[in-house]
């Protein structure tokens, strides 16, 4: 599989606050947490829900904001149907009064209801008016605050990935010098930087170094440098360091199973383990 190179991060601050801008943006998404090692420290790295997560988080909460603007809505339109009737109906009865047609204490009265009656609707009609706008700029809120958290959760995702790059780029430089350690045991100032030259530079090929991150990727166990007993088999997905250099004649570097797909849901992401420089002396 061939994968990108991905130079390593050290933007943790931004990426723990994006998650907690997230968390108190929108609604309380779970952020699950896993792990990076940097050296022998382990550090919290937060993990960003999925698409499919925030929709499920989000999508109700937009829908009953919609469904609340839609009632306000109609409750508008109800009581604007019901002013335009009762305006008519007083205009008529003032109308009705005003030509003699017909008069009497009876019929004034059943105008100052019916006007008592008006005032009290339109009453209802701007309160009714005032809360369907109040729940359109929610709303309107509601729907920009999720787009906020679409690309806050972009770039969090972004440095989350950076950070378990750094992790894996971590690991295999841990591996790398155990590594060394491990092989170049005895010897004075010069042998010992030989060995660790010649160490170093047949474990981080680039086919050792992507089989490594492999092993990493896919959930399996980190590999490990042994030395070959006497009559002993080579294990399986194993391989001999440099039989040609003495200081690693006899060695071999045990891998993992190659053909064991790269998961999703474990503490590292995908993308290529970035060069190696060669080790420092002194």
């Amino acid at each position: 599989m061939d994968h990108e190179p991905i130079t390593p991060s050290r933007r943790f601050p931004l990426a723990g606050a994006v998650v907690g801008a997230i968390a108190l943006a929108v609604l309380p998404i779970a952020f699950g947490a896993g792990w990076m090692m940097r050296g022998v420290e382990r550090v919290e790295v937060a993990r960003a829900p999925t698409a499919a997560e925030l929709d499920l988080a989000c999508t109700p909460k937009l829908d009953e904001k919609q469904d609340e603007l839609t009632t306000a809505q109609t409750r508008v339109a109800d009581l604007e149907r019901d002013v335009a009737t009762r305006t008519a109906e007083v205009n008529e009865l003032q109308a009705r009064i005003a030509r003699n047609a017909e008069g009497g204490k009876a019929l004034r009265a059943e105008l100052e209801r019916m006007k008592t009656e008006l005032a009290a609707t339109k009453e209802q009609l701007a309160i009714a008016e005032a809360e369907k706008e109040r729940l359109l700029v929610e709303l309107t809120e509601t729907k920009e605050e999720l787009a906020d958290t679409q690309v806050a959760l972009a770039e969090t995702k972004v440095e989350r990935d950076e950070a378990r790059e750094d992790a894996l780029f971590n690991r295999f430089n841990q591996f790398l010098a155990d590594s060394q350690l491990e092989i170049c045991e005895k010897g004075n100032r010069k042998k010992l930087g030989n060995c660790r030259e010649v160490v170093h530079a047949t474990l981080s090929t680039p086919d050792r170094r992507d089989a490594f991150a492999h092993c990493v990727r896919s959930g399996q166990a980190t590999p490990m440098v042994r030395e070959l007993d006497k009559g002993q088999t080579l294990p399986e997905f194993s391989s001999m360091l440099d039989e040609e250099q003495k200081q690693t004649k006899g060695w071999y570097v045990e891998m993992c199973d190659p053909t064991l797909p790269e998961r999703t849901d474990i503490r590292l992401a995908d993308g290529q383990l970035p060069p190696t420089a060669p080790p420092q002396e002194g």
